[in-house]
């Protein structure tokens, strides 16, 4: 019955996530919708606007993923029993950040965003360790755990900027550079401890619509974007090709 219960609840939450971010923007909520507030609170590390229609593939994966996990010839399974109720959690302060976000509580946005990256961490560590796990199982969280790290900077970023903070005299420029290796790095650093190709390839995305929004604009942002989109790609593409061939004697 718990296993029911929490199948079901699970299904319950990411509904009511789609639920809130639709009517938030559709009302709006507070007068003010999400892209318009995130045009508002303006900082360069902000990618193209194209870029959120990342969010459509996510809550597909995360719609696939409920579903098979309430199947009946799923719903037993040690890796969704590891998971217990914190993608419940997740879908609260996923719920949360649009409220604090579109009442422009900045600070409290900003703790809310940290809330959920760190319960989407728990999430992606309880699926990793469970090894008899459908693969695919992992593959929503390594998106929407890619997403939140990336958006986690930003909304970090906006926050600094509009509460006065004067970036110890570096220019909006240099950090948002800093800010672009800062991602990089982490980026590589997940995909080293966790072999998954998945969550840097969302930085990717990420980082060529943030050399698309400042081409022709600031040309040294969107060459760094460009440039580390580029050498994130390479390295997903060597690091897997080394997978590849460390596989291949253990198939033979």
């Amino acid at each position: 019955m718990s296993e029911k219960f929490r199948a079901y609840f699970n299904i319950l939450a990411l509904g009511a996530v789609i639920v809130v971010n639709y009517m938030a923007n559709a009302l709006p909520l507070n007068g003010n919708t999400t892209g318009a507030l995130s045009a508002k609170y303006n900082v360069l590390i902000t990618p193209a606007g194209y870029v959120f229609s990342i969010w459509g593939l996510i809550y597909t994966l995360l719609a696939l993923w409920v579903i098979y996990q309430a199947m009946p010839k799923h719903i037993s399974q040690p890796v969704f029993k590891k998971i217990g109720y914190w993608f419940v959690i997740s879908c609260l302060f996923n719920c949360l950040w649009i409220f604090v976000w579109h009442y422009e509580k900045l600070i409290l946005s900003l703790i809310v965003m940290i809330g959920l990256l760190l319960s989407l961490i728990l999430i992606y560590s309880k699926i990793q360790s469970d090894e008899n796990r459908p693969r695919y199982v992992l593959s929503p969280f390594s998106i929407y755990l890619g997403w939140v790290s990336l958006a986690t900077i930003v909304n970090t970023s906006v926050v600094l900027k509009y509460s006065g903070w004067k970036g110890f005299g570096l220019s909006s420029e240099t950090w948002t550079i800093t800010m672009l290796i800062v991602g990089s790095v982490l980026a590589l650093f997940f995909t080293f401890k966790n072999d998954d190709f998945i969550y840097p390839l969302v930085f990717v995305w990420a980082f060529i619509g943030i050399g698309i929004r400042h081409m022709g604009d600031i040309d040294i942002i969107a060459n760094t974007s460009f440039t580390l989109a580029v050498l994130l790609l390479l390295f997903i593409i060597w690091r897997a090709s080394k997978r590849t061939n460390i596989l291949k004697p253990m198939r033979t």
